[in-house]
């Protein structure tokens, strides 16, 4: 058996135990449950010498909003997710051995125990993201990998805690939108729009 296929087989034999499901041209795994959706992807390298962690959820609710405020310029990215070394829980696993990929496999199963179930579980309470984005905005700024997305989702959880403060959120985000990238200034004008018309 290939040091690949003995990877993604050992953590299928783990995970499919809590509901994931192997998807092997992607590899992943993924979980869906009450609309929202779970991932544990794997950046793999030529010849599967390393591999990199990665924790993604696409949360139902608000990739609907997302999906009716941009129409057919919607694309669907991750509402939430970052890499495991972007998360500060590890550096990039060398696997060009099978003895090490019998170790890195430990080190997920461990990594998944320890950390991602509760990282899968905190980050679908809105109002837990609204506290951690919104309490002091722009402190966290790579909870959906990038600003940009992070203030796409930052916005719309204030929206649906009824955060007073969302009119001077509105106005930092879009200011912080603008100093990133104002190429994306559209969607998310676009974006706010459908928000301020969103009942609750």
């Amino acid at each position: 058996m290939e040091r690949k296929e003995l990877f993604f087989k050992l953590l299928n034999d783990e995970f499919s135990k809590y509901g994931f499901k192997y998807i092997k041209s992607k590899n992943r795994f993924t979980k869906k449950e009450n609309g929202n959706e779970f991932i544990i992807e794997y950046d793999t390298w030529s010849y599967f010498f390393s591999v990199e962690t990665h924790l993604e959820i696409l949360i139902g609710e608000i990739e609907k909003i997302k999906k009716n405020a941009w129409g057919k310029s919607y694309n669907k990215f991750v509402t939430v997710g970052n890499s495991k070394s972007g998360l500060k829980k590890g550096l990039i696993e060398k696997t060009d051995t099978e003895e090490k990929v019998i170790e890195v496999v430990k080190n997920e199963i461990v990594f998944y125990h320890s950390f991602a179930k509760e990282y899968f579980k905190q980050h679908i309470d809105y109002i837990y993201l609204d506290k951690i984005l919104n309490t002091n905005p722009g402190e966290i700024y790579d909870l959906a990998y990038n600003p940009i997305h992070t203030s796409f989702l930052a916005i719309i959880v204030a929206k649906l805690i009824k955060n007073e403060k969302i009119d001077e959120l509105i106005i930092y985000y879009r200011k912080e939108i603008l100093r990133v990238n104002n190429n994306f200034i559209e969607k998310y004008d676009l974006l706010v729009e459908y928000l301020k018309q969103m009942k609750i």
